[in-house]
């Protein structure tokens, strides 16, 4: 077996680009910052 290990970037770029920005969010405002990824198709009010 490759050691290394399968990488998806369309699965999980997304989500470690809007935890990059969130983080850098609740470090320069203090504030903790709260998002959804709509995946699903479905929409929360």
């Amino acid at each position: 077996m490759d050691k290394k290990q399968q990488v998806h970037p369309e699965d999980d770029v997304g989500k470690r680009i809007m935890d990059l920005l969130v983080s850098l969010y609740e470090d320069q405002t203090g504030e903790k910052y709260e998002y959804e990824l709509i995946s699903t198709g479905e929409e929360t009010a």
